[in-house]
């Protein structure tokens, strides 16, 4: 009995080579895959890191000309600091005269400082809310001025809600209803009031206050709601609740040890006296 046994372990000698070989094969192969994947994982996640860095970097150099041009302090050219090991550079340009936000496109307007447009929205009950537009003329406004046009863009989700200019006429500049509504391109509605030149339109006289009163309905945030008017003569322009100086800030983040270009944002903003308006935001690598 035990001299079969040895006869039969004997002659498996050498049978695992060939498994070793096998598994060292696979193995081999299944390494070098392994390595090749935690390589272009790493150089991904490296890059991914790079970018989200210098897209850090450059919003930092925009938001600090933003927050100058809000404080009235000097834009810079450079941060004085690095951002994330990167050196940021920052152009900025101011387009002359001012511009309003007018049903999403921007339009310049001359004399625009002169009068100011501002809304407010309350609730009535319900889904309804009471809008007001009010209108002031400064001091240094023209002795009088005809309205072209006045108009408002509804908090997204609302419409105007008819005849209801009717509910104070004595308060209101007009008591119709809008000429024409339409929606921009976000989906918000707008009303506007538009008068022909030599027809009856109504004056803007310099120190007064005006209201137009209406009503809105719907559901969803109230945010968002601003209105303009057009004055009858061109050196005065659109004039809106969102108007002033069209600015644009390039900001680049810049690899200091070889000097290349990690990010670059394009920011386009409106600063007014109420604040400055972001209006794009670019980003590209």
């Amino acid at each position: 009995m035990m001299k079969s046994l040895k006869r039969l372990v004997g002659r498996q000698n050498g049978q695992a080579l060939p498994i070793v070989l096998c598994l060292l094969a696979v193995g081999g192969l299944t390494i070098a895959a392994s390595l090749n994947f935690s390589t272009y994982t790493l150089n991904g996640t490296r890059i991914v890191k790079q970018n989200v860095d210098g897209i850090y970097a450059a919003g930092a150099g925009v938001e600090y000309n933003l927050w100058a041009i809000k404080t009235g302090n000097a834009t810079l050219t450079q941060l004085p600091q690095q951002i994330n090991d990167l050196t940021v550079n920052m152009s900025t340009y101011n387009a002359s005269g001012f511009s309003t936000l007018y049903i999403n496109n921007m339009v310049s307007g001359g004399h625009s400082e002169w009068y100011q447009v501002n809304t407010n929205i309350t609730a009535v009950g319900g889904n309804t809310y009471n809008v007001t537009i009010t209108i002031t003329a400064d001091a240094d406004a023209w002795p009088n001025k005809n309205l072209s046009e006045m108009g408002a863009v509804l908090p997204l989700g609302y419409t105007y809600v008819n005849n209801s200019t009717s509910v104070n006429p004595s308060d209101n500049i007009t008591p119709d209803n809008p000429t024409s509504t339409g929606y921009d391109s976000h989906g918000s509605c707008w009303v506007k009031w538009t008068w022909q030149q030599g027809g009856s339109q109504p004056s803007i006289v310099r120190n007064m206050v005006y209201t137009e009163k209406f009503q809105i309905t719907g559901t969803g945030a109230t945010g968002g709601l601003y209105a303009w008017i057009d004055g009858g003569s061109r050196d005065i322009g659109v004039v809106g609740q969102i108007t002033g100086a069209l600015t644009t800030i390039n900001a680049t983040a810049i690899r200091t040890r070889d000097g290349k270009i990690i990010a670059r944002i394009y920011c386009q903003a409106l600063a007014g006296s109420s604040g400055v308006y972001i209006l794009s935001w670019r980003v590209t690598n």
